[in-house]
C-alpha cells in the first residue's frame, strides 16, 4: 500500500526546516533526499533543508514507512511540517491498513519554488 503527496512549497530567504510526525501511535521511519543528496534517515525533527535561496528549484523527496503496531486502531497517518515562512505549513496523509502489523509507504515530493 502506498500513499503519495505531490506539491510545491514557495520559499523566501529564510531557512527551511522539516519535521515528519508519525500519527496514531504507530511506528515509522523516513528518508529525506534533496535532489540526489540524502539529508537524513530515521526520525526527522527540525531537519534543516537549507536556505530558501539555495534550495529554490530543487525537489525534496521523503519516503516514510509506517507500520501498524497500535492494537487499538489500524489507522496510520503522517504529517509533513515545514517551517521557514511566517506560518508553518502542514500536509496530512492518512491510510488504514487491512490487517494488524501491515505497513504503509508514504511518499512526498515537494518542489521548492
Amino acid at each position: 500500500m502506498a500513499t503519495k503527496l505531490e506539491t510545491s512549497y514557495p520559499v523566501n530567504s529564510n531557512d527551511v526546516y522539516l519535521t515528519v510526525i508519525i500519527g496514531e501511535a504507530q511506528l515509522g521511519s523516513s528518508s529525506v533526499t534533496l535532489d540526489s543528496e540524502i539529508l537524513c534517515t530515521g526520525e526527522i525533527k527540525d531537519l534543516k533543508i537549507g536556505n530558501g535561496n539555495d534550495i529554490k528549484g530543487k525537489m525534496l523527496r521523503v519516503k516514510s514507512i509506517v507500520t501498524d503496531i497500535n492494537d487499538n486502531t489500524n489507522r496510520t497517518s503522517i504529517i509533513y511540517r515545514f517551517r521557514g515562512r511566517k506560518a508553518d505549513t502542514e500536509y496530512l496523509l492518512e491510510e488504514t491498513v487491512s490487517q494488524d502489523g501491515d505497513s504503509v509507504i508514504y511518499r512526498a515530493y515537494i518542489k521548492f519554488i
